[in-house]
């Protein structure tokens, strides 16, 4: 009698075989399998979105900077192959003009995990995205 063999994938699977049955074999190729897990973007995406309605309140003279280079990270994030350069650089202007606010200091703590979720997506060269957050204005 033959048992229950299903499989279920709780997030996402990528590069690997799964692989169920008596005496089964086996030719793994490319491609991924999945389960309405996120997608590799999906963190820098939240993080872009929670950082908006955050970088545009610090009450800045350069809210329309703000809002421009947001958009500029958002629209390379719209690409098939988003350049975490182009990113970076839209998200590092964005935090160079809320910097200038009057209420950084007091939104900095709600800041800074989302630029820390940013920069794990954009990679080490990004770090100094952080530290611009936590030196405060």
């Amino acid at each position: 009698m033959a048992s229950d063999r299903s499989v279920s994938i709780g997030g996402y699977v990528t590069d690997s075989v799964i692989v169920t049955g008596d005496n089964a074999s086996v030719a793994k190729g490319t491609g991924a399998a999945s389960s309405g897990a996120p997608t590799p973007n999906a963190e820098i995406l939240e993080a872009l979105a929670a950082l908006r309605p955050l970088l545009t309140s610090v009450r800045s003279t350069d809210d329309a900077k703000i809002d421009s280079a947001l958009r500029d990270a958002e629209h390379e994030m719209s690409k098939s192959d988003p350049s975490p350069d182009e990113v970076g650089s839209a998200l590092e202007r964005a935090l160079k003009y809320a910097r200038t606010g009057v209420a950084f200091v007091e939104m900095a703590g709600k800041i800074v995990p989302q630029v820390a979720a940013a920069v794990t997506w954009l990679g080490e060269g990004w770090v100094k995205l952080s530290d611009m957050v936590e030196s405060g204005g």
